[in-house]
C-alpha cells in the first residue's frame, strides 16, 4: 500500500495531548476476554529469500529466517543482523521490535499493540530512533469500513492526519483506500497459519523487513496477483507465483512500472 501524505495541520500541545488522553481512555476501558489457547497446526513458512532483479540479472540472494514456537512466530532474522522480534500476550501480538542495520548505523522500531475486547486492533504506538514517532487509533464504524487517525511526532511539532479505508473480501486485515481494486489469487497465503498474524496487519507488515519497503505483497489469507489504479483500471502491480502440491507459494515474482523482484518460500 502507498503511504498518504499527510495533512500538515499543527495542533497545540494542549488540545493535542487532551485528544490523544481521551482515546486512551476510551480505548482501555474496555477489558480484553482471554484467548484460548489452541493447537492451530498448518503449515509454516521457514525462510524467505529476497531476490534482486538488475540489468537483465536476478542478484542478490538474501535470505530471512523465521523462528517459532508452534505456530506463534518469535523472531525473524537475516544475515546482517537485522531482526524482527515478535511478543505474545495469549494469542495476540502485543509487540513488536525490529532492527534494521543500515550503512553506518542501525535503525530501531518498536510497536506496541492494544486490543478491544473482540480482539480488534485499536492502538499502535511506533517510536524510532530513526525518524518520527506514531501514535494510530483504529475505530470500526461500520461492516469493513475503519478509520485511522494518525499523530505523528517529530521533535516539538505534531501533526494530524485522518484516514478511512476499507477491508476486502479477500484479506480482511489490510487496510486499502477506498476504491483501490486488488485481485487475489484464492490460494494460500504463507502467513496464513501464523498466530496473531490476522490482527496486526492493519499495523504491521512483514513486508517492511523482508521486502525492504512498505509495499503490500501477501494478505492474511491469500495472495495479491494484482494492484489497480481505481482511476485508469490499469495494474500498478502483478504478481506471478508457483504453488506447492498444498497450494502456497513456493516462488512469487513482482512487477512493476519502477522495480523486479521475486521471493522464494521454503516450508
Amino acid at each position: 500500500m502507498s503511504s498518504l501524505a499527510f495533512n500538515r495541520i499543527l495542533i497545540g500541545a494542549v488540545v493535542l495531548m487532551a485528544m490523544a488522553c481521551s482515546s486512551e481512555d476510551e480505548q482501555s476501558s474496555a477489558e480484553i476476554s482471554p484467548l484460548q489457547t489452541t493447537s492451530q497446526g498448518g503449515v509454516l513458512v521457514k525462510q524467505m529469500i529476497n531476490h534482486w532483479y538488475s540489468d537483465g540479472f536476478w542478484l542478490h540472494d538474501y535470505p530471512f529466517d523465521f523462528i517459532y514456537d508452534g505456530n506463534k512466530l518469535l523472531r525473524i532474522i537475516n544475515p546482517d543482523g537485522g531482526s524482527v522480534d515478535f511478543t505474545y500476550t495469549g494469542n495476540l501480538i502485543t509487540s513488536i521490535k525490529e532492527r534494521r542495520e543500515l550503512l553506518e548505523s542501525s535503525a530501531q522500531y518498536e510497536y506496541s499493540l492494544s486490543y478491544d475486547m473482540y480482539h480488534r486492533l485499536i492502538k499502535c504506538l511506533k517510536t524510532s530512533n530513526y525518524g518520527a514517532d506514531y501514535r494510530m487509533f483504529y475505530n470500526y464504524v461500520a461492516d469493513g469500513i475503519v478509520d485511522r487517525h494518525t499523530y505523528r511526532y517529530e521533535g516539538n511539532y505534531f501533526y494530524y492526519s485522518f484516514d478511512r479505508f476499507s477491508f476486502t473480501e479477500g484479506d480482511q486485515n489490510t487496510l486499502l483506500p477506498e476504491g483501490t481494486i486488488i485481485n487475489y489469487d484464492e490460494m494460500n497465503s504463507p502467513l496464513k497459519n501464523i498466530t496473531g498474524f490476522d490482527k496486526i496487519m492493519l499495523a504491521y507488515r512483514v513486508e517492511y523487513f523482508v521486502g525492504g519497503g512498505s509495499q503490500m505483497l501477501w494478505g492474511n489469507k491469500e495472495n495479491l496477483l494484482s494492484q489497480n489504479n481505481p482511476e485508469t483500471g490499469q495494474a500498478l502491480k502483478t504478481f506471478e507465483y508457483t504453488y506447492n502440491q498444498d497450494n502456497y507459494p513456493t516462488e512469487m515474482t513482482v512487477k512493476d512500472s519502477l522495480i523486479r523482484y521475486k521471493f522464494t518460500c521454503v516450508y
